[in-house]
């Protein structure tokens, strides 16, 4: 059971036994649940969870008070992509996260662009993205090397 604390509830429970593990998972995970946020080693959350948060987010940030079509939202996806194209040819390092104020950017943060759209478009279409992706996965375990010798 995943117990939430604020910090004077955090303080009052270190008083107790500073030594004491995380709340959340009873470990010395450093996952402490403040102020709302829970342990990460605690939370569980599936892909689906995570298509139903991108898309809350992107319906609470006013991105569905206007209609897009398909081919537009694939557009969006794709813009990601070349971002994070325009960042390697910019000689930005793949695993390089940096900041221009607060906005985090770089290769990584724009392929989670990318995902976050995915999410975001499986969520508004109803798709269970966890599903397709298991459902994919275990036909290309049975595909042959190179699916039959292709170059590319």
């Amino acid at each position: 059971m995943k117990r939430y604390l604020n910090e004077a509830e955090l303080t009052e429970y270190l008083k107790k036994d500073p030594h004491a593990g995380c709340p959340a998972c009873g470990e010395d995970c450093g996952g402490w649940v403040v102020d709302g946020q829970p342990c990460r080693k605690t939370v569980d959350l599936s892909i689906n969870d995570l298509v139903n948060e991108a898309h809350q987010n992107a319906i609470n940030k006013g991105w569905y008070e206007e209609p897009r079509t398909f081919g537009e939202v694939i557009a969006l996806m794709h813009s990601e992509l070349s971002e994070a194209l325009e960042d390697h040819r910019n000689g930005r390092g793949l695993q390089e996260v940096y900041f221009e104020g607060e906005k985090p950017c770089g290769i990584p943060v724009e392929l989670a662009d990318t995902v976050i759209r995915i999410f975001d478009t499986c969520g508004h279409l109803g798709i269970d993205l966890e599903t397709a992706i298991r459902i994919k996965m275990d036909y290309n375990a049975t595909r042959e090397i190179r699916h039959g010798g292709k170059k590319l």
